[in-house]
């Protein structure tokens, strides 16, 4: 019998190298095209590259920094990559973000501060809901009513904003403070320092086991092999009983409650209030992306509809 011992040995390793150079390939393409940006403005990519390293990673206190920045982060990529997982993609975690954010610190400065400890369970309880609330809306669109969802969406990424704005500005505009923020919330109801006086907070940590968590629900449980179906092949999905509508209104649901509580941690880790959002983080060109990669989905499914055999590509949308 011929040793396929050596086979089975490699096939993980191939499989890991490939999964690494994923992984490492959009880091290179930035690097060298920033570094080719910056010698045609007369820097020197290396000098700069080096300056970014000391600034990010140079001391305890900048790792610190680095690390606390990266917290909303970790939540709204887990947020982004619930729905990527399904083939939906949903670029509206940006809205629902903004929004829970207005509603944890309304509610966090809104409860007494005799109820001690207890603000910060409920406020983040009200940012999940609202986070949820805000993404089922898409969701059912999408499901239903097959609306897109890149651009029902990134619409109400511009309709949190403003809204965000209208209320800091006509219901909860704090009368203590100079400029357009709510009230502050009590220091008893925010998340603990890990190493003050460095903004790094404990919010890092719950970043960390939402990570994890997001894992062993991708690989482990039925809800997340569903996704994974359904983002490959909603036909195939159909055909073996999984509801396509009701996984995609799911996976919005966990994108709104992941990311609605991604901002309810970063305000109440002693940040400044809520400020008038009108304006951010939503400038015009960051439109462009979204809408481009629409267009290009749009026209690459519609050609390979019409060249390919129907038996053999499934429709975009079967619901």
């Amino acid at each position: 019998m011929p040793d396929t011992s050596s086979v089975k040995t490699s096939l993980p390793i191939q499989v890991l190298l490939e999964k690494s150079i994923g992984l490492a390939f959009p880091f290179i393409v930035a690097i060298v095209v920033s570094g080719i940006v910056l010698l045609m403005i007369g820097e020197n990519p290396l000098d700069i590259f080096s300056l970014m390293l000391q600034e990010a990673l140079g001391s305890g206190s900048r790792i610190a920094a680095t690390l606390s920045a990266a917290t909303p982060l970790l939540f709204t990529a887990v947020a982004t990559s619930i729905c990527f997982r399904s083939g939906v993609f949903n670029v509206g975690v940006d809205g629902a973000f903004v929004i829970a954010g207005l509603a944890a610190a309304t509610i966090g400065y809104g409860l007494p501060e005799s109820m001690g400890f207890l603000i910060l369970p409920i406020a983040t309880l009200g940012a999940a809901v609202v986070g949820m609330s805000w993404l089922y809306v898409p969701g059912y669109l999408l499901a239903r009513l097959q609306v897109d969802e890149v651009v029902s969406t990134l619409m109400l990424n511009f309709v949190a904003a403003g809204l965000s704005g209208f209320l800091v500005n006509a219901v909860f505009l704090s009368e203590k403070s100079g400029n357009n923020t709510t009230d502050t919330i009590p220091k008893i109801a925010e998340f603990d320092r890990l190493m003050p006086p460095s903004t790094l907070h404990s919010g890092f940590i719950i970043g960390l086991i939402c990570l994890l968590v997001y894992a062993v629900w991708a690989n482990r449980t039925p809800i997340g092999f569903e996704a994974k179906l359904v983002g490959l092949n909603q036909r195939f999905a159909l055909a073996t009983g999984i509801s396509v509508p009701t996984t995609i209104i799911i996976v919005m649901v966990l994108s709104g409650l992941v990311s609605g509580s991604a901002n309810c941690i970063n305000f109440l880790t002693g940040f400044p209030p809520v400020m008038d959002l009108l304006g951010w983080p939503l400038p015009c060109w960051r439109a462009i992306p979204p809408l481009v990669f629409y267009w290009e989905r749009f026209y690459l499914v519609r050609w390979l509809q019409q060249e390919q055999p129907s038996n053999c590509f499934p429709k975009y949308r079967l619901i």
